[in-house]
């Protein structure tokens, strides 16, 4: 069977197809090959059209097989598999958790936490994570503020990139996100918008928002919690 070149490919598979250990040396060191991981590989013009999260995904499937049953995805790791939103933080290394108290440590391309994980975890794609919950505390106590509050928090550029729904142009989110604001402002509310930029002079965005506020009169609507998105299945085991 022809191998997907989209695919990861691993020593024993290669073999398998007829490619000899100096063959498999030649193709990642003239750059064919893209080494993801000790006896993994994808192709090299895969690779570099991939994004840093989707890297990770590779990452994680060409190193846990190697790992004992009771090592847990957590942190970035978990975060990626759940498709909770990243800014940049690093994917260098996949990150799991032992449900011990002591012992860990930072390899090549893994990094060990220590820590007790509770009574379950979650399965997804035939992994096991920390728990969602769990999952982004690790990253509030792990990562820089910046980065940890923008996990499920951040409304960026990205929302006119991959997140757009199917069919739907980065024109169409623009003119819809008008719309909504609009609909605010004919309530009364004041909109205010900054970017990361801005950011780096908060006191001007603190400006804005005083402004804002005093330009304000009270609304002559209310808010409501906009409708939930649908519940995804989450497979839980005992541990």
């Amino acid at each position: 069977m022809e191998h997907d070149p989209g695919a990861m490919l691993r020593r024993q598979e290669a073999l398998g197809r007829g490619y000899s250990d100096d063959e498999i040396r030649r193709l990642y060191t003239r750059g064919e090959w893209q080494r993801i991981g000790r006896g993994a590989y994808l192709s090299a013009s895969v690779y570099s059209a991939l994004g840093d999260e989707e890297r990770h995904r590779f990452l994680i499937d060409s190193t846990l097989h190697a790992l004992s049953d009771d090592a847990v995805l957590s942190h970035q790791s978990a975060a990626v598999v759940y498709g909770l939103p990243l800014w940049r933080t690093a994917l260098d290394r996949v990150h799991v958790t032992r449900n011990r108290r002591g012992g860990g440590r930072i390899k090549r391309r893994i990094t060990e936490h220590c820590a007790p994980v509770g009574e379950q975890v979650a399965v997804v794609d035939e992994h096991s994570l920390t728990l969602p919950a769990r999952t982004v505390v690790d990253l509030a106590r792990t990562l820089p503020f910046e980065q940890a509050v923008v996990t499920g928090e951040f409304d960026g550029r990205v929302k006119y990139g991959r997140l757009l729904k199917p069919g739907q142009s980065p024109g169409d989110a623009v003119f819809a996100e008008k719309q909504r604001e609009d609909a605010l402002r004919d309530l009364g509310f004041q909109v205010v918008r900054w970017t990361w930029d801005d950011l780096e002079s908060p006191a001007q965005v603190v400006d804005r928002i005083r402004r804002a506020i005093a330009r304000a009169e009270s609304p002559r609507g209310w808010v409501a919690q906009a409708p939930l998105p649908s519940v995804r299945p989450l497979t839980v085991r005992a541990l």
